[in-house]
């Protein structure tokens, strides 16, 4: 089941995945206000900009869930978001993951892998 991501239901839940995996948690003052949850085991965020590309981001999902149901929900939370940006207007979608499920499944959504991504963060 997918349901939009509200911080005060979904927060605790998304923050014990990445704890458990050893990252500390994002916080909520970073987390965009489009989000998914599926099925309490997977979520993700889509990250709005002035231009016609649009950035999902903080995909997380649950540890213990077993890895179909796991991947099942990464699937419904993309599949979304994806949704989620055309009807804002995108045309294009930047996908930042360290997920290997998020990888795998791109071919599916008609998505292509980068080989050569750089990713960089720090503070302003």
């Amino acid at each position: 089941m997918i349901e939009e991501f509200l911080l005060s239901q979904h927060y605790d839940l998304m923050s014990s995945w990445y704890e458990e995996r050893g990252i500390p948690p994002v916080s909520l003052n970073s987390l965009p206000r489009t989000g998914f949850i599926a099925n309490r085991m997977a979520a993700g965020f889509l990250i709005q900009t002035n231009t016609d590309v649009c950035i999902f981001d903080y995909l997380a999902s649950d540890p213990k869930a077993k890895q179909i149901e796991r991947t099942r929900s990464v699937i419904e939370v993309v599949a979304s978001l994806l949704s989620a940006g055309r009807q804002l207007g995108y045309k294009r979608v930047n996908i930042l993951t360290g997920l290997s499920g998020v990888k795998a499944m791109a071919k599916r959504f008609g998505l292509r892998v980068s080989p050569r991504v750089v990713f960089m963060e720090g503070d302003l």
